[in-house]
């Protein structure tokens, strides 16, 4: 009987062994479905943070262009729609203004460096030729996010200085 005892506590101890490795891998198969499923979502939670930065770089940027332009006018620079009118169409170009004599654009850049930074780029010339097909020569970059106040002394020193 001893013999018999033994034998059965050692089935009874490998089908334990055995209904516990089956066990342990349940475990591990659903914890790395737990896993896969964590890095999931966190994936989704960093893509939603990161299209919510770019609308708002995005909100931000035109919101800005649009003072820009706004300050220009406000200092007598005009709209000049007949310039350059196809390309501003066809590429949807910001509008030419014109003040003293020279002709700006107001538009945005991203340096290859700075792939998530864009800056507002004003374009200037003073040759009313060039300024019809839309050549510019001289360009200024400023930050996208600049305060209100700042953008209207940067475009006051703008138009104030010689091309």
């Amino acid at each position: 009987m001893k013999k018999a005892g033994k034998i059965l506590i050692a089935s009874a101890v490998a089908a334990a062994g055995a209904y516990l490795t089956y066990d342990l891998i349940q475990i591990w198969r659903g914890m790395d479905k737990y896993q896969d499923d964590a890095n999931k979502e966190a994936e989704k939670r960093i893509k939603s943070k990161r299209k919510a930065k770019e609308d708002t770089v995005k909100q931000t940027l035109d919101r800005n262009i649009v003072r820009f332009e706004q300050a220009m006018k406000d200092y007598g620079a005009v709209v000049r729609s007949d310039l350059d009118k196809s390309n501003v169409e066809k590429y949807d170009l910001r509008p030419i203004y014109e003040f003293k004599g020279n002709y700006y654009r107001v538009g945005s850049l991203v340096f290859d460096d700075e792939k998530d930074t864009p800056y507002i780029v004003i374009n200037a010339i003073d040759n009313q030729r060039f300024a019809e097909i839309g050549v510019m020569e001289e360009i200024e970059a400023y930050p996208y996010d600049m305060p209100e106040e700042r953008i209207r002394e940067v475009v006051a020193e703008f138009l104030e200085a010689d091309l």
